[in-house]
């Protein structure tokens, strides 16, 4: 996967980068922001979310995705750097604050 996506650096914004470029290439329906904290801490922020917009329009609640969001990226972390670390801040079932759908941490400690 990495030289498939011609990956050659490492660390925290590098799996950020990488996990925003297959979920955008493969979902158009997430708006997704990354803020580089400090080198080995890097927030990937979704800021819409196509799919659960659609449930709360069609009267349904959020899908709670937090536990398949954490497996997904945890193990894409893995494949690209085995040091980083995947901490979920915010993600349905969670209470959503209005700026964004969800946030994840990709850290090395």
């Amino acid at each position: 996967m990495k030289k498939a996506l011609k990956i050659t650096e490492k660390g925290p914004r590098a799996v950020a980068k990488a996990n925003l470029f297959l979920t955008s290439y493969f979902n158009k329906n997430f708006d997704f922001e990354i803020k580089e904290v400090s080198p080995d801490r890097v927030i990937q922020t979704c800021i819409h979310c196509a799919n659960q917009e659609a449930r709360i329009k069609q009267g349904q609640k959020p899908f709670a995705c937090k536990e398949v969001g954490l497996t997904e990226r945890t193990n894409f972390a893995k494949v690209i750097d085995p040091e980083v670390k995947v901490r979920c801040l915010t993600c349905p079932p969670d209470p959503r604050p209005d700026t964004h759908w969800c946030q994840w941490e990709f850290y090395r400690s």
